[in-house]
């Protein structure tokens, strides 16, 4: 593993976002349900060159986000991760992780959400940038969302289907990829399910045409408990893959609960080339 001396700033991290009046992110509040929110500055000016960046998202309100992220003056923001998935149970949840898309020095940073709540929720955000990536990553120019339904700030609903512990049909989360894929994120939502009673989940990844699925990544495992409302964890990844441009992709999972509302779950991946 490479050495990076902090003293020499390749191992600069910097975070941005925060509020040090109340111990919090920056705060992004939605106008409409299931419409983005006006964007919320992260950074004046971003300090150093980043080669990637850990998004940090926590709420205390009973919803489904799609949370942005982009880069740009006031007026012209590119989107450089679109339509992240956070789900806020009946405890304060976090999500957290790593994006490997590069900023380059002197960049403004900013935040957008939607939810499936009413005007006024609010979601707490911060980045950390990093100036050197880690494990080997290399930054990134493309982070593609496969599966987000902004008509209900969620995910492609997938269902275990009727009988505990058995594995359901396959749903298709997308029909085909416009890139080569080589890094996969996971990211499993609630349905803005208000109660869900203890119990777990085994999720498959596929590759292939409807019929005739293969398996990528098998039995990823998510866990509700009662009191907290929401799966855990939230986000798998990133896993290290190759996956042709023009792939299908697809997710089927078993539950050990057959209760129809609370064996729902939905999905969205990514992909960086």
């Amino acid at each position: 593993m490479g050495d990076w001396p902090a003293t020499l700033g390749h191992g600069k991290i910097v975070q941005y976002g925060i509020s040090p009046s109340n111990s919090l992110g920056t705060s992004t509040t939605s106008g409409t349900a299931n419409a983005k929110s006006p964007w919320t500055q992260l950074t004046p000016l971003s300090s150093i060159s980043a080669h990637g960046f850990f998004l940090q998202i926590l709420s205390q309100g009973l919803n489904d986000n799609l949370v942005d992220v982009g880069i740009g003056e006031s007026g012209a923001v590119k989107v450089i991760v679109s339509n992240v998935l956070y789900t806020c149970g009946s405890i304060a949840d976090q999500l957290f992780f790593y994006a490997p898309v590069s900023i380059a020095a002197n960049s403004k940073v900013w935040a957008r959400h939607q939810s499936t709540g009413s005007s006024g929720d609010t979601i707490y955000v911060s980045a950390l940038l990093c100036a050197h990536g880690f494990l080997g990553l290399r930054p990134v120019s493309k982070f593609v969302t496969f599966g987000a339904m902004t008509s209900d700030s969620g995910g492609t609903e997938v269902d275990p289907g009727g009988t505990a512990n058995t594995k359901g049909a396959w749903t298709e989360i997308v029909a085909s990829i416009a890139i080569k894929v080589r890094m996969l994120y996971v990211a499993i939502g609630n349905r803005d399910l208000a109660t869900r009673a203890t119990m777990s989940l085994f999720i498959d990844i596929g590759i292939g045409a409807s019929g005739a699925e293969k398996v990528l990544m098998s039995n990823l495992y998510c866990l509700s408990e009662d009191g907290g409302d929401t799966w855990t964890p939230q986000m798998f990844g990133p896993f290290f893959t190759q996956v042709p441009s023009g792939t299908r992709l697809s997710a089927r999972a078993q539950c050990s609960s057959a209760t129809i509302n609370e064996r729902l779950f939905d999905v969205v991946l990514y992909g960086a080339p």
